[in-house]
């Protein structure tokens, strides 16, 4: 995914909307149809959500740190040296 404050942006929405949801005081629940239900909300959530984090992070710095010894910008990997 490209742009990651999507799932932000939707994570606030879905917070703001079990808020809203919750202050309601006169036990009316109110369905707007431009509201997403909470199932479907779910799976939007766990579509734009990265599977397991961390490996994410660790593949994404391990391509960065390939490249850069590819383009001279690091010593090469037998010295072990901090980029």
């Amino acid at each position: 995914m490209k742009t990651p404050a999507i799932q932000n942006d939707f994570s606030y929405y879905r917070r703001t909307i079990t808020r809203q949801r919750m202050s309601n005081h006169n036990g009316f629940e109110h369905l707007d149809t431009r509201e997403v239900t909470n199932e479907l909300a779910n799976r939007m959530s766990l579509f734009y959500a990265h599977a397991t984090p961390m490996l994410k992070v660790l593949s994404e710095a391990t391509s960065m740190f390939v490249q850069e010894v590819s383009a001279g910008l690091c010593p090469p990997l037998g010295s072990l040296a901090v980029c």
